[in-house]
């Protein structure tokens, strides 16, 4: 493989600890790719002045970078408790209710109301990230008697868990709803869905945001035993599909996790849908300035699994290291890329023109050991197909529209660049590849493989394919 390119990309999720257009240019210098707007946390202003931020950083930097969006769901918590916590003892029987009374010793209040009667007997329920567990042993008049297993402090508003029940509720709320709108407002590339149970989560999500005159891309997170269940289906009905370790490390048996991330990434793969690794990716790194063996080991197995793109979460939102973070990852996925084999077979695609030129031109770029694929594209769709099949060089995706570009900055080794609109596809391609030469991706002599689409401007007409050595004459 070319090692002058990474190909893996790097998501960052934005916080506190880089605020500020400088902060952000740094992170974009040290290799962030997508930033990630948790909209758990913040209000609009403050998201709005980071997005400002960054696209500031961004022009300064030359660089696209796309914007994902985190919608909360319909994440169900623990409702208000006295002092605002309590200790659940071992042994201890605790009634749970949804009738939205402050909660003690003996009752704990959940932000569900239907959910305390949708649990049955042996029902486990997950506190704290799966450190605190109940046990359902029976449905009372008003609530729900369960046994503490594993004891210990639970705050108001901390995370609830209970595999396999289902809860009964949509998978946006009014909030996300309202944060929807605010995200298609200003421009967002990517929006991502949490706690989908079903197919229709992701096609209802895709229409909200056709209805808002929206161009997102929808991200289908993996968290709840009920997706991994309908894993083909779920996968088919997203755009982009993310592996979300944390509320899967609590749905699931621990040990299943790490095969579960493999069987999801192998489809996506074989589907040619974006995929992203998120998690604990480098979470020492909060703290201290290198990380453990053990994180190094989780990032390179992730590489060699398939993975698009691998993200980080408190590690730059909130950690004592942001820049330093994305470096270490991005010398990580660099020494990872040299094990990878290029080359996927996306056998349960439905072959078209445009994969097929794709294909081609993959395997031209091989065999002639060419610099670079040059896909000139509208809609980035060629480019999307493009590394899909993982080519063993670079993908550089040239589009007049900055919209397209920022959005192809999240699928494997695509390098987005913004050119100018030409009439002819010789200019086109001129044009493009002084681009490419200017950012010191290509150079005079290099072979590289051409790709587009005639007539100019049309969406998935990709019929060209040609041979180009850069610095001689185009067509």
């Amino acid at each position: 493989m070319n090692p002058r390119v990474r190909r893996v990309k790097i998501v960052c999720t934005l916080g506190p600890a880089c605020a500020g257009e400088d902060s952000l240019r740094a992170l974009i210098r040290a290799g962030m790719d997508v930033a990630r707007i948790n909209l758990s946390h913040g209000s609009h202003a403050g998201h709005l002045r980071m997005l400002r931020d960054l696209r500031r950083a961004a022009r300064a930097e030359s660089k696209p970078v796309a914007v994902l969006a985190d919608l909360q769901g319909p994440r169900v918590r623990v409702g208000d408790l006295v002092g605002g916590a309590i200790d659940l003892m071992p042994g201890a029987i605790i009634r749970l209710v949804g009738d939205g009374r402050v909660g003690d010793a003996s009752t704990l209040p959940v932000s569900v109301p239907s959910l305390p009667a949708q649990l049955r007997e042996g029902d486990r329920v997950l506190l704290v990230d799966g450190t605190r567990t109940l046990r359902v042993l029976r449905q009372l008049k008003d609530a729900t008697e369960a046994i503490v297993e594993i004891g210990g402090v639970v705050r108001s508003h901390q995370g609830i868990n209970v595999p396999g029940c289902p809860l009964g509720i949509g998978a946006t709320t009014p909030k996300d709803l309202d944060d929807l709108a605010f995200v298609i407002r200003h421009g967002v590339d990517y929006v991502a869905l949490s706690f989908v149970s079903a197919p229709g989560d992701a096609i209802d999500l895709r229409e909200k945001i056709r209805e808002l005159s929206g161009r997102a891309r929808v991200v289908v997170k993996f968290e709840l035993a009920a997706a991994v269940a309908q894993m083909d289906e779920i996968v088919d009905s997203a755009d982009d599909v993310m592996v979300a370790r944390g509320d899967m490390g609590v749905e699931l048996p621990i040990e299943e996790v790490p095969a579960t991330q493999k069987r999801l990434i192998a489809r996506c793969n074989a589907r040619g849908k974006p995929v992203i690794t998120a998690t604990q990716m480098l979470q020492s790194m909060t703290e201290q300035p290198v990380p453990t063996r053990a994180e190094a080991t989780d990032v390179v197995n992730s590489v060699l699994d398939g993975t698009d793109a691998v993200m980080l979460s408190g590690e730059t939102a909130v950690g004592r290291h942001p820049v330093r973070v994305v470096e270490t990852m991005a010398r990580i996925l660099c020494a990872a890329e040299r094990l990878f084999v290029a080359g996927v077979n996306l056998g349960q695609h439905a072959p078209d023109a445009t994969d097929a030129v794709a294909q081609a031109a993959v395997e031209l770029a091989r065999d002639l050991d060419a610099r670079a694929i040059l896909a000139l594209t509208e809609t980035g769709g060629t480019a999307r197909r493009l590394s899909a099949h993982r080519p063993s060089v670079p993908v550089i995706a040239a589009t007049p529209r900055q919209e397209i570009a920022r959005s192809l900055a999240l699928p494997w080794g695509i390098i987005p660049l913004v050119s100018l609109r030409r009439r002819t596809t010789g200019a086109l391609a001129s044009a493009a590849i002084d681009a490419a030469r200017a950012a010191g991706l290509v150079d005079d002599g290099d072979r590289i493989v051409v790709t587009a689409g005639l007539p100019l401007g049309g969406a998935g007409s990709t019929n060209l394919l040609k041979v180009q050595t850069v610095g001689q004459p185009i067509f």
